[in-house]
């Protein structure tokens, strides 16, 4: 012993096989010593005193060493800080794999977690390491290998890889099952053991109470086992559906990267995006209850056999009854499968309804079209949503009654059958019989149920797993389009052999080479021809290449084919070193501007410097409250295009990368803007003239600065070189350049004599010069002049929005000049963050929730619930009464059948009737007022409640929230208050039937409590965190699946597929912290339950043994009391979950509550106004507009965003706004409809606008 425990102290911890020895040693060391005291009990043989304490002290010697091998000491010769109780070190190995056996069995390694969360708020820093089997880095790269195999195979099963992948966690899931499902049905054959036992004490002949303490002991034992199968059985199907779904989820991603541009049109990101959330979380969900296949028959095979020995062949009546009703739930399962359906289309058009509202929400309110937009989305909702709601709140009436009124029908029949064929045969219906058949019938109904629910997961499973698989399967990227060498020439041939520049013979400075090359999009010969067809060009190291040609000629797809994009069915390309690409629209990732631009590389200073001046981003980032740290939004959304188009080449230009793929960058920037980025980035003297250069453009004024230049036309190069040479000998070029002079000079003359400051002499017609000048019919030979093309910009400021062109009447001019500061907060965020409540719910929003039911309708709710489970109690009472009569000789079979039958049936009635009040009433109100409320607020709420609030955000409250509260609470509320009716009520009638068992239920209820207490306080944190860490997930997908083409171009596939990694990883981290916290308390609560049967069984026994009065202590009142103990052992973990489930549900309607709150326009109609109808008649008379000394605000809080304005508009006169520096010139326009908040300085005045 101590040689071993020396062993294992050089390991992290004890071996496991060895704490499994030990503890079965025990277990053979107790029968044989429990065999000794029988036989010395009974004096069959005479023992030796000391060979008994030797056997004592060979038992005390194995406890010990069973202790010392599941003491798991801190290590000396491992870092103290690993083994620290305060903090939990998620860099150790997982704790799940590295504890002793009876911690994994009790999931008592999770509890520094818990005592964690006593003292502070955990994170996602808190988690634990994941055990290998789902472990998101190990999982993804074995499911993706073998997936490959099976594509090599040409067998294509997703199935069998997830075989491959969790056969191992899948078996033992199936083993703790099957012991689960045999330990389970131990108990009734237990309890007819027992109560046989009992009935022996009404006989001249009792048996030993040690048997009746043994009948005790065994059902202690197998409910143990059981509870330990079950909660391991659930672990192991946890750890395989987590498994699965991280593999199914980073196989989807690395699949988006690989995706062809034919697959991509095929898929869009809504497509994709439903195959990694939908049709994974239902193959997730379907695996965590996939042993049900095969456990449900098993456990029907198992009952009826109980069932046929109990009865006989009058159990057959029962079976019948449960198949005939199958159909039914078939039936009802498609109903509801229907409503269901209609329901999701109904909430799906209510939802685009109100987003299309909040999209307009600033026209709506100016043209005051709040009444019928609203009226729209009313009409969906009450007219349609709601009578599905209905709906289906009936058909759960109908599916409850049946739930309830099987079981009844089934024993009604079974114990009919039984009295009138078979009693005298085999015996009067006792108490042994009913309770022990009632047992198995309880048993009975569980599969039966679980079964075509499982069967519905099965299917859309499998519809799910298809489409997952279609997925994998769809085409992928040629890898054989370019062939890719590094800067000295070194690469991997089409062939997978090394290769060289010389064996190309490709030039040392010669970066790009296109020969004779086609491309398609879609390669289909027989149907079209190639986008790109015969082309050839290079380019060296430190040219540029200006790419010209009409919209539709191919120039966006040239780059593409260089990017390996497009298919290539002749020629060849290569490509020496890093690419960089800029697309034409620029994809800018949710984060702030720097890390846009560094895009995962090292931080450098000196360099980001440059290029962010090159780049011309210095003003705009000065602009910004935290500079170039401040986050951007999602797509960029803070950002003008310009700036969007600036922030892309500044990402191209940092990555340092070889040869730089340019689609017409210049064209969202305007004139001053882009001569800077072509001095300081592209041109000759700028930061990327060292590098090959492909510039896509239609600014022909740039031309002449490059190095060469090539014209497309239809796909096919018409001609390349120099600028002179083209021009001389180029008539297609020629006359480009010829009519683009024609054109660039009528441009500045009627600038020139439109406006009061011309655009300078080289403003360029950037965006169509190309179009017009290959269209032109024109012969004008006038070339503009370019002697000032690289104007300084030392003083610039971002102008992109300027148009060379003005309109000619001015009546008036209003110059305003706003400060950006004002439209974000002071510590520089323009988009509020999400308010969210910690800690417990408020009880008032319980109250306000009954108010919505309706209190009368709640409280009749409340009266059935405790009625109807007051019944149930009254059932099994009755049994005991008709068992105890038939044992007295009595025979009243059709009185207490009768009553029996009348229970049942007004049971169910009024579970139907409660059940219809809650969901087709309560529900519906509560779901008509909230909705209401909330709609109203939000259509009433000012302009800067929706310029600081996402729209997702609301949608959000319309639509997860919105159906959480339709949906959701009302079944958790129904739920939970049948388990805690039902635990309170078995526990009042088991203290009457037994008053013994008060001394247990008193430190069982608060054992209970506070293990609710602890479950709700570590669960609520957890969800959170779950929610939390999901969304960046779906964020980060949608994000890439836009910028796809830019991720592949940069060759940081890698990045980002570790990116998504450590999110899923993250959320999968609190996921199985969440499961292991349900185990936890399920582990408790199922040993709580184990000895509240042991403590009914052996007080009986004992007072049975003490007490001679058959009235105290019978048959009937251990069974019934045993019928009772059963109904709660699977009432108390899921009354907490409920319980929780609510709480967590609820919030729902707390976040409902806040934006059906929400502080309204200051909108006061002058006296008379909104009253006098004949004002509307003569609308329009005349009209006048006057500010005096006015200022105001976007929102409270922030600068003012005019200052002292002061100007008069009368009547006939038009007036202008133009404004400077790209600034906003609309918030006078703005605040004229009320779109702005006055800070009481100064007034307007003006006619109805």
């Amino acid at each position: 012993m101590i040689i071993l425990q020396k062993n294992d102290a050089s390991f992290f911890t004890s071996s496991k096989l060895s704490q499994l020895y030990w503890f079965f040693n025990i277990l053979s060391f107790l029968v044989v010593l429990n065999t000794k005291c029988r036989l010395l009990f009974y004096s069959l043989f005479n023992f030796e005193i000391y060979t008994l304490i030797s056997n004592i002290l060979a038992q005390v010697c194995l406890l010990l060493s069973l202790s010392l091998q599941n003491y798991d000491s801190p290590n000396p010769f491992l870092p103290a800080q690993e083994f620290s109780p305060n903090s939990i070190n998620f860099k150790t190995p997982p704790p799940e794999e590295n504890s002793n056996i009876f911690s994994i069995t009790t999931y008592s390694w999770i509890y520094p977690l818990i005592k964690l969360r006593s003292k502070r708020k955990i994170s996602n820093d808190d988690m634990y390491t994941l055990p290998k089997v789902s472990d998101t880095p190990i999982v993804s790269e074995n499911f993706w290998s073998m997936w490959l195999e099976e594509r090599k195979s040409n067998r294509n099963s997703l199935l069998m890889v997830i075989i491959k992948n969790f056969s191992g966690s899948m078996l033992i899931a199936a083993f703790c099952k099957f012991i689960n499902d045999i330990s389970q049905f131990m108990l009734p054959i237990l309890l007819k053991y027992l109560l046989d036992f009992v009935s022996t004490y009404s006989s001249d002949t009792p048996l030993d109470p040690l048997i009746g303490i043994y009948y005790a002991f065994a059902m202690l034992l197998f409910s143990l086992i059981r509870s330990v199968a079950l909660n391991q059985h659930f672990n192991h199907n946890n750890f395989t559906a987590m498994g699965v779904r991280a593999g199914l989820i980073s196989n989807i991603y690395k699949k988006s990267m690989l995706l062809s541009n034919k697959s991509r049109a095929k898929y869009n990101s809504g497509d994709i995006i439903n195959r990694m959330s939908v049709d994974s979380q239902r193959i997730y969900e379907f695996i965590q209850y996939s042993q049900n296949i095969w456990s449900s028959p098993f456990q029907v095979i198992l009952a009826l056999y109980l069932s046929f020995v109990t009865l006989g062949w009058s159990a057959i009546v029962g079976l019948i009854i449960m198949i005939l009703f199958i159909p039914l739930n078939a039936m009802f399962t498609g109903w509801v499968q229907k409503v269901q359906e209609e329901q999701m289309q109904n909430k799906d058009s209510r939802v685009r309804l109100t987003q299309e509202s909040l999209q307009g929400i600033k026209i709506i309110k100016l043209y005051a079209w709040e009444t019928p937009f609203l009226e729209r989305i009313r009409s969906v909702r009450n007219n349609l949503e709601l009578v599905s709601l209905k709906q289906f709140g009936v058909i759960s009436v109908y599916q409850s009654i049946i739930y309830v009124f099987i079981p009844f029908l089934v024993t009604l029949l079974s114990f009919a059958t039984y009295a009138i064929f078979d009693g005298k045969s085999r015996g009067p219906l006792n108490s042994n019989l009913i309770f022990v058949s009632v047992a198995s019938f309880n048993l009975l109904q569980f599969p039966l149920i679980i079964m075509p629910y499982t069967l519905n997961m099965l299917i859309e499973a499998k519809i799910g797993l298809e489409r997952i698989r279609e997925y994998l399967m769809s085409e992928e990227l040629e890898n054989n389009t370019i062939t890719r060498l590094d800067i000295d020439g070194n690469g991997i041939g089409l062939d997978g052999n090394p290769i060289n520049a010389e064996q190309l013979e490709l030039n040392e400075d010669v970066l790009v080479s296109v020969k004779n090359a086609n491309f398609w999009w879609d390669y289909n010969p027989a149907e079209s021809k190639p986008t790109l067809s015969n082309v050839s060009f290079s380019v060296k190291n430190g040219e540029l290449l200006s790419v010209v040609g009409k919209v539709g000629s191919g120039k966006s797809s040239l780059l593409h084919s260089l990017l390996g994009e497009m298919s290539k069915s002749a020629g060849s390309v290569t490509i020496r070193g890093k690419i960089a690409y800029v697309p034409q629209q620029p994809w800018i990732m949710n984060c702030s501007a720097r890390d846009n631009i560094l895009f995962g590389l090292d931080y450098d200073p000196e360099f980001y410097s440059k290029v962010v001046f090159a780049c011309c981003l210095e003003h705009d980032f000065s602009l910004l409250p935290n500079g170039d740290k401040s986050e951007i939004g999602e797509k960029g959304t803070n950002l003008s295009g310009g700036q969007k188009a600036r922030l892309g080449l500044a990402r191209a230009v940092y990555s340092r990368s070889d040869v730089y793929l340019l689609d017409d960058p210049l064209s969202a920037v305007d004139v001053h803007v882009g001569h800077h980025l072509f001095k300081h980035v592209l041109g000759p003297e700028g930061l990327l003239k060292s590098k090959a250069r492909i510039l896509c453009t239609n600014a022909i004024s740039y031309l002449r600065h490059s190095d060469s230049v090539l014209l497309l036309q239809d796909g096919v190069v018409l001609d390349q070189g120099d600028f002179p040479t083209l021009l001389l000998n180029n008539t297609i070029f020629s006359k480009l350049i010829e009519d683009y002079g024609s054109i660039a000079s009528h441009i500045d003359s009627q600038t020139d004599s439109e406006t009061d400051q011309p655009v300078s002499e080289n403003a360029s017609y950037d965006g169509s010069s190309v179009d017009d000048a290959l269209e032109s019919t024109k012969n004008n030979t006038e070339v503009n002049s370019e002697s000032n093309f690289f104007e300084t910009c030392d003083d610039f400021k971002d102008t992109d929005s300027v148009h060379p062109l003005s309109f000619q009447r001015k009546n008036s001019v209003l110059q305003v000049d706003l400060d950006q500061e004002s439209v974000f907060s002071n510590d520089g965020v323009l988009i509020e963050e999400e308010t969210s409540k910690t800690g417990s719910v408020d009880r008032k929003i319980y109250l306000e929730y009954m108010k919505y039911c309706g209190i009368f309708y709640f409280l009749f709710f409340i009266v059935a619930f405790i009625i109807s489970e007051a019944l149930v109690v009254l059932s099994v009472v009755w049994l005991k009464y008709w068992g105890l009569s038939n044992e007295s000789g009595q025979n009243y079979l059709f009185y207490y059948l009768g009553i029996f039958s009348l229970i049942g049936f007004f049971y169910s009635l009024l579970v139907g009737l409660r059940q219809y009040v809650l969901m087709s009433v309560c529900a519906v109100r509560a779901s008509k007022i909230t909705h209401e409320n909330m709609l109203v607020s939000i259509f009433k709420s000012p302009m800067s409640f929706f310029d600081t609030t996402p729209h997702g955000r609301i949608i959000n409250r319309f639509s997860k929230d919105q159906s959480t509260l339709d949906e959701e609470v009302p079944y958790s509320l129904s739920e939970w208050l049948t388990e805690l009716l039902n635990i309170a009520s078995n526990v009042v009638a088991i203290v009457f039937t037994l008053p013994a068992f008060f001394v247990f239920a008193v430190p069982a209820a608060i054992l209970f409590l506070k293990l609710q207490d602890i479950y709700l306080n570590v669960s609520r944190e957890l969800k959170r965190l779950d929610s939390v860490s999901k969304s960046p997930i779906y964020q980060n997908f949608q994000e890439t699946l836009d910028g796809i083409s830019t991720i592949r171009s940069f060759g940081q596939k890698e990045r980002f597929e570790g990116i998504n990694g450590t999110r899923l990883d993250t959320n999968q981290k609190v996921i199985y912290s969440f499961f292991a916290l349900n185990r936890w308390v399920s582990v408790r609560l199922d040993f709580m339950s184990s000895f509240m049967i042991f403590f009914i069984a052996l007080v009986s026994v004992l007072l049975l043994s003490y007490y001679d009065d058959m009235k105290l202590i019978n048959s009937g009142t251990i069974g019934s009391a045993l019928t009772f103990a059963f109904a709660i052992t699977n009432s108390l973990s899921w009354c907490i979950r409920m319980y929780c489930k609510i709480e967590t549900d609820i919030v729902s309607l707390e976040r409902i509550n806040e934006y059906s709150n929400l502080v309204s326009e200051k909108f006061e109609p002058e006296a008379g106004e909104a009253t006098d109808p004949k004002m509307l008649l003569h609308w329009p008379g005349k009209g006048s507009l006057e500010f005096k000394s006015y200022s105001t605000v976007y929102r409270e809080g922030l600068k003012p965003v005019l200052k002292n304005l002061s100007f008069d508009i009368k009547a006939s006169e038009k007036g202008g706004v133009f404004r400077q520096y790209d600034y906003n010139d609309c918030a006078p326009h703005q605040h004229d409809f009320g779109f702005g908040s006055d800070p009481g300085a100064g007034r307007w005045r003006g006619s109805r606008v």
